[in-house]
C-alpha cells in the first residue's frame, strides 16, 4: 500500500511528490446514459478525484462504477 503525506504544503506518495488531478461532474444535469462518456475522459487524462456534487439533500444516492 502507497503512503500517502502532507509535507510543505506538498502531497507525496511513497515519500515522492505527487500532483493530485481532479475533475468535477454535476450529474444531475447529465442523462444518467452519458455519465460514462463525461467520466471516462477525466479518468482517461489522469484525473484521481472527481467530485460529485447533489443538488439538495433529498436528492436519492447515485452509484457508478468505472472499469
Amino acid at each position: 500500500m502507497a503512503r500517502v503525506a502532507l509535507h510543505r504544503r506538498r502531497i507525496l506518495l511513497n515519500d515522492r511528490p505527487h500532483l493530485l488531478l481532479a475533475g468535477e461532474v454535476h450529474y444531475f444535469r447529465l442523462d444518467p446514459g452519458d455519465w460514462a462518456d463525461r467520466l471516462h475522459p477525466l479518468r482517461d487524462a489522469g484525473r484521481v478525484s472527481v467530485t460529485v456534487s447533489r443538488r439538495t439533500a433529498e436528492d436519492p444516492p447515485i452509484r457508478l462504477t468505472l472499469t
